[in-house]
C-alpha cells in the first residue's frame, strides 16, 4: 500500500527537482495533506508537508464464515510516524509532563491551590468552605523551527537513512522545545519557561554568588515539593544539565565519604526519583559574580506541553551558494506550533545557583 505521507528522504530528493515539495506527492498524499489541514483550522498555515504524530489504522468488516467475528480485520495504513522520534528525544515526557496534541485553539487550564483540607464532620453539619482563586493557565501557539543540512550523497542512501533523518531532525526540534519549556523568557514569541514562572519555590546560597550543590540542598528541594508544596510522590522527578550530573557524581552524601549523591550505575535516577538530563537545562545563569546551573525538582504532570495542528511540518529547501552554484546540500526545516506553562507553580522547587565543574 502506498504511504499516505512521504518519507523524509523522498521530500529531500524532490527539493532538487521540483519547485515545490508538494509537486512530488502522489494524488493520495496530496489529498491526505488537504484532509489533515482541514481538520485543524488555524490562522496561519505552515508551508511544507504535515507529518502526523501517530500512526492510525482503520477497521473493516470481515467476510469470514465464522459468526460474530466481523469487524475484526484491520486495514493497514502506512504512515511514517514522526511522533516516536520526537518523544524519544524529549527528556520531559518520561518525567510525566502533560502533553496535549492536535489542538485547534488556545488552551485554558484552571489553576488551583494544592492541599485543600477536607475536615471530618458530624452527620448533620455543613461542610466548611475554603476560599481560593481560580486563575487559568492560558496557552497560545507560537511557531518553533529547527533545521538539518543533508548532502546529496547521504540522500541517495534512500530508505536506509530514513530513521537517521527523523531522529536527528526531531532531536533538534525537541531540544529547542525543551529549552523554552524550562527557561523560556515569555517574550519575543517564547513561552514562559518553568524557571521564570512566578511562585516556583527555590533554594539558594545566602551569599548571592551561588554554591556547589550539596546533599542538603537536594533534601531541601525534595521537602519543599513533597512537604510544603504537598505534591505527593507521583510524577515527581529532577531536571538538570549533564554538567550538574557530572558534579553530583563527584559530590558525596556526607561531604567527604565514598557514596556519591548521583549513584554510579544510575544515569537517569537521583535519590530514587526519575531524572531528566538535558542540555536544554541552562548552565549560563548569572548569579552575582558567578555563572551557574539550575537543578529542578517537581511534579512534572503540572508542566503542560501543548502542540497545535496535525503534527510536525517538514519542508526541504535546496541551498544555493549563488544563482549558478549548487553546493549539493538540502536543508530540512521542521516546525510546529507549541506553547508550555506551569499550572501549579508551588509543586516545583529549583536551585538556580549551582556552581558546577
Amino acid at each position: 500500500m502506498r504511504n499516505k505521507t512521504p518519507y523524509l528522504y523522498e521530500i529531500g530528493i524532490s527539493a532538487s527537482s521540483a519547485s515545490s515539495n508538494e509537486r512530488a506527492l502522489t494524488k493520495v498524499q496530496r489529498d491526505y495533506q488537504i484532509e489533515l489541514r482541514d481538520q485543524f483550522p488555524m490562522q496561519e498555515r505552515s508551508s511544507g508537508i504535515a507529518l502526523p504524530f501517530e500512526n492510525r489504522s482503520l477497521n473493516a468488516t470481515g467476510s469470514t464464515s465464522v459468526a460474530g467475528d466481523q469487524g475484526g480485520d484491520t486495514i493497514g495504513l502506512e504512515v511514517p510516524e514522526i511522533g516516536l522520534a520526537f518523544r524519544d528525544a524529549m527528556a520531559l515526557i518520561p518525567l510525566g509532563a502533560s502533553v496535549h496534541g492536535g489542538l485547534r485553539s488556545n488552551l485554558e487550564l484552571p489553576r488551583e491551590l494544592p492541599g485543600l483540607v477536607a475536615p471530618w464532620l458530624p452527620e448533620n453539619s455543613a461542610a466548611s468552605s475554603t476560599t481560593f482563586t481560580f486563575a487559568p493557565l492560558v496557552l497560545s501557539p507560537s511557531r518553533i523551527a529547527a533545521y538539518l543540512d543533508v548532502s546529496d550523497q547521504l540522500l541517495k542512501q534512500g530508505v536506509g537513512i530514513e530513521a537517521f533523518l527523523r531522529k536527528a531532525l526531531m532531536a533538534a526540534l525537541a531540544e529547542a522545545i525543551q529549552y523554552v519549556a524550562i527557561n523560556g523568557t515569555g517574550t519575543s514569541n517564547q513561552p514562559l519557561g518553568l524557571l521564570n514562572t512566578s511562585g516556583i519555590l527555590s533554594v539558594s546560597n545566602n551569599s548571592g554568588n551561588g554554591s556547589a550543590p550539596s546533599y542538603s540542598d537536594l533534601q531541601q528541594l525534595e521537602y519543599l515539593v513533597t512537604g510544603t508544596g504537598k505534591a505527593g510522590q507521583s510524577d515527581t522527578g529532577w531536571v538538570c544539565s549533564p554538567r550538574v550530573r557530572k558534579t553530583l557524581r563527584n559530590t558525596f552524601v556526607n561531604g567527604t565519604g565514598s557514596i556519591p549523591i548521583w549513584a554510579e550505575k544510575s544515569p537517569d535516577s537521583l535519590l530514587g526519583y526519575t531524572a531528566g538530563v538535558t542540555t536544554a537545562s541552562p548552565d549560563n545563569i548569572t548569579t552575582g559574580v558567578s555563572t551557574t546551573s539550575a537543578i529542578i525538582f517537581g511534579k512534572f504532570s503540572e508542566l503542560h506541553l501543548a502542540l497545535w495542528g496535525p503534527g510536525i511540518f517538514v519542508e526541504a529547501v535546496r541551498l544555493l551558494a549563488s544563482p549558478s552554484n549548487d553546493p549539493g546540500i538540502t536543508r530540512f526545516v521542521a516546525s510546529c506550533y507549541f506553547a508550555s506553562g506551569v499550572r501549579t507553580p508551588t509543586v516545583f522547587a529549583v536551585k538556580p545557583d549551582c556552581i558546577v565543574s
